[in-house]
């Protein structure tokens, strides 16, 4: 099941992309709320009425491939991680970038489908299993951290890793950003994902990032 975080200014693409990739719930809200607790609504939203595997959370600024209703199952069928992140993207946050881009090489050349890591770099589209839900949505209502920050102290504390699909099936639309980021830093152009596309079958193999 998949729900979509969504603010006002971006209200008709949160619409375009439920009707693209068959979502279930949209949380808009018109800053109110703000960028944690539209996140935690969804997630709650959908522990709620989930009567499957997995739960997907979108952001509305979240671009999905081609083929990407067909691609996710198989993807999450085949994830090594019950916590899954659908994008990889560039430039934020920067001191990770390093070691991200030399993982993206060695997953190409070994052909991996997956990239894992101890830490939740985004938050554009991530996947969890139902049975987590209840136990992160509690886990994080005690913290005040970004909800990428949330999902990934939540994975450290129950030991799992977070995996990134490789390549990504979703893209991240480079535009300014309608709220405003806890760590007060600009966001510059080019958070985009190192690559994106599908696959014929998707593996549990995986390289790490190695930090």
């Amino acid at each position: 099941m998949i729900g979509i975080v969504a603010h006002t200014a971006r209200a008709e693409q949160a619409q375009q992309l439920m009707e693209t990739v068959g979502a279930a719930y949209t949380s808009i809200d018109n800053g109110t709320l703000g960028c944690e607790r539209n996140h935690h609504r969804t997630w709650q939203w959908l522990s709620q009425h989930n009567h499957g595997d997995w739960c997907v959370v979108l952001e509305d600024d979240a671009v999905p491939v081609p083929g990407f209703t067909s691609q996710l199952p198989a993807a999450l069928d085949a994830a090594p991680s019950p916590i899954v992140s659908l994008y990889l993207g560039q430039k934020r946050p920067p001191h990770w970038m390093n070691a991200v881009r030399k993982a993206t090489e060695t997953a190409t050349s070994h052909n991996a489908c997956w990239i894992t890591g101890k830490q939740l770099l985004h938050a554009v589209a991530v996947a969890v299993r139902a049975e987590l839900l209840d136990d992160m949505l509690t886990a994080a209502a005690n913290s005040r951290r970004p909800w990428d920050y949330r999902i990934g102290e939540f994975a450290q504390r129950t030991k799992e890793t977070i995996a990134y699909s490789w390549p990504s099936l979703v893209n991240h639309a480079d535009t300014e950003s309608v709220t405003r980021h806890q760590d007060g830093q600009p966001r510059t152009p080019g958070r985009v994902a190192w690559k994106t596309g599908t696959r014929t079958h998707w593996t549990p193999a995986s390289v790490p990032i190695q930090p």
